[in-house]
């Protein structure tokens, strides 16, 4: 476990068990693959050290907080041979999986457009509120270029 306050890692690796480190470094040289919890304009610069240092990587979404740190995580991993993954929490969720069920399996032609919106209460504040970034600059404010 690491995180940029040492006292909340060692807080959370006494109650699982497991070891706190100091240094992100120390964390890389100490594990096969890392799972990040962090914004995402903190997850792309960690995300390029740990596939640098050979680590698998579990991300979180969105991968980055621009297009270019996302191609630089893209890029390190190619580079470095690692396996990825982006945690998409909702899509095994039953309605999704019977949504994607009614798609057509053949690709669309250049003529076809959609558009699907989530909107969970967590991203709206109220008890399951998540991180302020999704409303001050990350996905609410954030379009693709």
């Amino acid at each position: 476990m690491w995180t940029r306050r040492p006292e909340v890692a060692a807080e959370f690796a006494e109650r699982f068990a497991t070891s706190a480190y100091a240094d992100f470094d120390a964390l890389l040289d100490a594990v096969d693959a890392v799972a990040f919890a962090v914004p995402p304009q903190v997850q792309a610069e960690l995300a390029v050290r740990a596939a640098a240092a050979g680590k698998h990587l579990i991300c979180e979404k969105p991968l980055a907080g621009t297009v270019e740190d996302a191609r630089a995580v893209a890029g390190a991993v190619e580079r470095a041979g690692v396996l990825t993954t982006v945690v998409l929490t909702m899509r095994h969720d039953p309605a999704v999986c019977d949504w994607l069920g009614t798609l057509p399996e053949e690709p669309a032609d250049g003529n076809t457009v959609a558009t699907a919106r989530w909107l969970s209460g967590a991203l709206l504040g109220g008890p399951y509120a998540v991180s302020p970034w999704r409303s001050t600059g990350g996905s609410w404010t954030s379009a693709p270029t």
